[in-house]
């Protein structure tokens, strides 16, 4: 009897040790799936501000793009109403020849 309560004793050892060392896995594997989740996320973080960067950037080119087209509207404004101007003196101008005739 005590021979083979030993043995269950060894046996029992053998599976605890078994299961310290699959725990022992299971950590490892835990922590490596952690720096891989932390790396992913910096990943995405890095990614994101790029992204967010090169939007900021197209955002301030269509800002200037539109700053341009205003000034050259603001110019083709004034030319075109110096133009009405110089049209309204001619027909004044004309339709004083007329009233002189």
């Amino acid at each position: 009897k005590l021979g083979a309560a030993e043995q269950r004793a060894i046996d029992a050892e053998q599976k605890l040790g078994a299961a310290k060392q699959r725990a022992i896995d299971a950590e490892q594997k835990l922590g490596a799936a952690e720096q891989r989740a932390v790396t992913a996320e910096q990943s995405i973080r890095a990614e994101a501000k790029r992204e967010i960067s090169i939007a900021n950037q197209r955002h301030r080119n269509d800002i200037d793009r539109l700053k341009i087209e205003r000034g050259r509207l603001a110019l083709n404004l004034e030319q075109k109403t110096s133009e009405l101007e110089a049209y309204k003196g001619m027909c004044q101008q004309a339709e004083m020849e007329k009233q002189r005739q």
